[in-house]
């Protein structure tokens, strides 16, 4: 029965149950999922009856697999539980039975699955689940302790968090670790860093190191502030104005970012939404022009930044190429808005909505703000009504004017620009130019920007033991990873001084979270 998608078993009485279909594959933290295959081995368990595993979002941008369980008739086996179903002993087992990354943040029992009119599981009625840290730990002795609990629980979403509660045990992962450590600094005004929190991953551990050893030193807050008659570029910025420059506009830079809008389209809500996040986010109104080759950023004030809305037709064989060929075209940065936007189509209840922007104001986390904000502002011109969302904190250009402030002058050599530059400066020399390997044919001259992207599976045996080598040694499944490519490429004949460079987010302030900008960076 597998080739038909359904997951079925035998039960102890000789009968066939179903238990659900099997191609519900998602795509969670960068690896693919079947949450079937997560039901099949919840549903070996004596004392459940039923399971569903689905990926719930009820914190924006954090994704999360919930299960959900029925216990089997007349199940008695841990009176002391709801339902007879130990919710940690449940845990337990799948730790041991599945990779990491597929266990369950939550489960939650029911007494029954919801289900639709047509007897198929209702997955929008499925209860949030409710998480919690441990129940049985120790409460917080000091303030800083009790102030690192709640920003704790807050990062991880629980209701609670006890001191000794493990920060990664809990569900902590890479990204809400930066987000966690962006808040400890804004609070306690002290220089942590996200490998402190992996060395120190409880609160109470935490509290200790920021009390003890770490660096006195503390940096500006990010605020909205004054601003100068000519805005810098950001770094990050410089560096592709200068790409422009040298190789003209092109498209190499360009985000495009499509939405499938199904139903009935009140196209003047969705250009008027359009505004209204143009508006909300200077950085989608910005031009860069120069003077006497110094480029600045030049804001367009909100009623007077039309943003490109075209509307055109197209199929579902045309369409892929149509938006090839409108993503494909380049932006001229110092006169043209970085953002232009086309609606396609298809039929009277079926659209396309492609937006286009230069990455010199986006990046990829920018995309869930984005879409967000949209989607508020839509739902409301179609009620006739402008959106009512709290105003941003801060801007990309009050972010650019941190920044500065932060790093200080690069001729002052006690300034924080100065002496990291000085330490990569001794760090990188020697490296070499490039990771030498043999290759099939020869590195052009010009780069053609001409990749791709070649997948590699883990199976589930070899994940979990990638997993624990990393609890072991105190780091992530990524520094795992990223330590077997670099021993890959030295056995295949690139030596030993190697440079792997990794994307980070590079929002080091919770203040940026919802702000659309260009904050992603390349670490070596």
């Amino acid at each position: 029965m597998y080739r038909t998608g359904d997951l079925a078993r035998w039960n102890r009485h000789g009968e066939i149950e179903f238990l659900g279909r099997a191609d519900q594959q998602v795509k969670l933290r960068g690896f693919r999922i079947e949450l079937g295959e997560i039901e099949t081995v919840l549903s070996r368990r004596p004392e459940v009856g039923q399971a569903a595993v689905v990926v719930r979002e009820d914190r924006p941008g954090d994704k999360r697999l919930v299960a959900y369980v029925v216990p089997v008739a007349g199940s008695d086996s841990a009176p002391d539980t709801a339902c007879g179903i130990d919710p940690e002993a449940l845990r337990r087992y799948t730790v041991e039975a599945l990779p990491e990354y597929m266990v369950p943040s939550a489960f939650v029992t029911l007494d029954a699955l919801p289900l639709t009119a047509n007897g198929k599981l209702d997955r929008r009625a499925l209860p949030a689940p409710v998480l919690r840290g441990s129940t049985g730990g120790q409460a917080a002795r000091t303030p800083a302790e009790q102030v690192l609990c709640t920003l704790f629980a807050e990062a991880l979403g629980l209701a609670s968090v006890a001191v000794d509660d493990d920060f990664f045990r809990l569900g902590g992962h890479s990204l809400l670790a930066t987000r966690l450590v962006a808040r400890v600094r804004e609070i306690f005004g002290a220089q942590v860093l996200v490998r402190d929190l992996f060395r120190h991953p409880t609160a109470t551990a935490l509290a200790a190191h920021i009390a003890g050893g770490q660096d006195d030193a503390t940096r500006p807050a990010l605020t909205a502030g004054s601003r100068p008659a000519r805005l810098p570029l950001s770094p990050s910025q410089q560096r592709l104005w200068f790409l422009d420059q040298m190789e003209g506009p092109s498209a190499t830079y360009n985000i495009p970012l499509a939405i499938r809008l199904t139903g009935g389209l009140d196209r003047d809500a969705l250009r008027g939404a359009v505004s209204d996040v143009v508006a909300r986010h200077e950085a989608l109104r910005t031009l860069f022009p120069a003077e006497n080759g110094e480029p600045y950023q030049r804001i367009v004030p909100a009623d007077r930044a039309e943003v490109p809305f075209a509307l055109l037709g197209a199929d579902e064989d045309t369409l892929a190429a149509r938006m090839a060929d409108e993503a494909g075209r380049p932006f001229v940065l110092d006169s043209e808005l970085p953002l232009r936007t086309v609606l396609f189509e298809l039929a009277p209840d079926e659209h396309v909505l492609l937006l286009v922007m230069h990455h010199i104001v986006s990046d990829g986390w920018s995309s869930t703000p984005l879409t967000r904000d949209l989607g508020i502002a839509y739902g409301a011109r179609a009620d006739g009504v402008p959106p009512d969302w709290e105003p941003l904190p801060v801007q990309y250009a009050d972010y650019t004017l941190w920044q500065q402030e932060l790093l200080g002058d690069a001729d002052d050599p006690e300034s924080a620009v100065s002496t990291q530059l000085d330490y990569w400066k001794g760090v990188l020399e020697g490296l070499p130019d490039e990771v030498s390997l043999p290759a099939d044919r020869p590195r052009p001259v010009v780069a053609s920007y001409r990749g791709a992207t070649h997948t590699v599976s883990c199976p589930a045996a070899l994940h979990q033991a990638l997993t624990a080598l990393a609890r072991e040694t105190g780091t992530t499944f990524f520094m795992v990873a990223q330590a077997a490519v670099a021993a890959l490429l030295t056995r295949s004949g690139a030596g030993t001084d190697i440079a792997i460079g990794a994307p980070v987010a590079g929002r080091a302030d919770q203040a940026l979270d919802d702000l659309v900008g260009f904050f992603v960076n390349t670490l070596v």
